[in-house]
C-alpha cells in the first residue's frame, strides 16, 4: 500500500515509514502543498495511495463518495487533555473493553488485552476480528488506550485480515513510539518539546 500523506503530517513520515509503506509520498513532493482537499484525493485515486490525514474533512468525504482509493487499512486517532491528576488508578483494559462492548461487527479477539506500561505512558490494547458486513470480508480491528502526561487516547485500526503480516508490524511501531502530551510546534522538524506540567 503507498500512502499519501496530508499538508497537516510532518513531510518526514514517508522516510520514517519507507520501510513498512514503500513508495509513499507527502502532498509536499507532488505539488499538492496548498491543494484543495478534492485535488488531493482525486490524485491519490488516480495513482492508487491511501490517503493519511488528521483532517476529518477525508472521512466525511469518503462517507459521500464512498471508500477513499486503496482503502485497505483505516486509522483513527481521538484524544483529551486532561486536568492535572494522578490517573494510575484509571482501569484503562476495562475502558478498552468498554469500547466494543456494543460493537455491530460480532468480533471476536484474536489477541487478548496487552498492557503497556513506560514511565511516561500507560496503555492497554488488543485486537478483535470480525466479518466486514459491507464487502463479507475477514478483517481484523486493533484498538489502544493510553494516558500519559495528561491527555488520553484512543488509536483504532481496521484491516484486511489478508494484510495482517503487513499491517501488524506498523501497530507494533506505532504502539512502541507512542508519546502523548509531547507539543511539535514545527511538524516539518519533528523537534518535540516536552510538556510542563502542573
Amino acid at each position: 500500500m503507498k500512502l499519501l500523506f496530508d499538508q497537516n503530517l510532518s513531510p518526514r513520515l514517508p522516510v520514517t515509514l519507507a520501510d513498512i509503506f514503500p513508495d509513499s509520498v507527502h502532498v509536499r513532493e507532488v505539488d499538492l502543498r496548498d491543494a484543495d482537499d478534492s485535488i488531493i484525493w482525486e490524485y491519490a485515486k488516480q495513482h492508487e495511495f491511501a490517503i493519511v490525514s488528521k483532517d476529518a474533512d477525508f472521512q466525511q468525504r469518503s462517507l459521500l463518495y464512498g471508500s477513499p482509493p486503496k482503502d485497505d487499512c483505516r486509522i483513527e486517532v481521538s484524544f483529551n487533555r486532561l486536568p492535572p491528576h494522578d490517573y494510575t488508578g484509571f482501569p484503562i483494559a476495562k475502558a478498552l473493553q468498554d469500547v466494543y462492548k456494543d460493537d455491530f461487527r460480532r468480533l471476536t479477539p484474536t489477541i487478548d488485552s496487552i498492557n503497556v506500561v513506560r514511565h511516561d505512558l500507560r496503555a492497554a490494547w488488543a485486537e478483535y476480528s470480525f466479518v466486514d458486513p459491507v464487502e463479507i470480508r475477514d478483517a481484523l480491528t486493533c484498538a489502544l488506550i493510553g494516558i500519559g502526561n495528561n491527555v488520553r487516547c484512543l488509536i483504532t485500526c481496521d484491516f484486511w485480515a489478508s494484510d495482517a503480516a503487513r499491517i501488524r508490524p506498523a501497530w507494533n511501531e506505532l504502539v512502541r513510539t507512542l508519546q502523548l502530551g509531547v507539543h511539535i510546534a514545527d511538524p516539518t522538524t519533528g523537534k518535540a518539546q516536552m510538556p510542563h506540567l502542573n
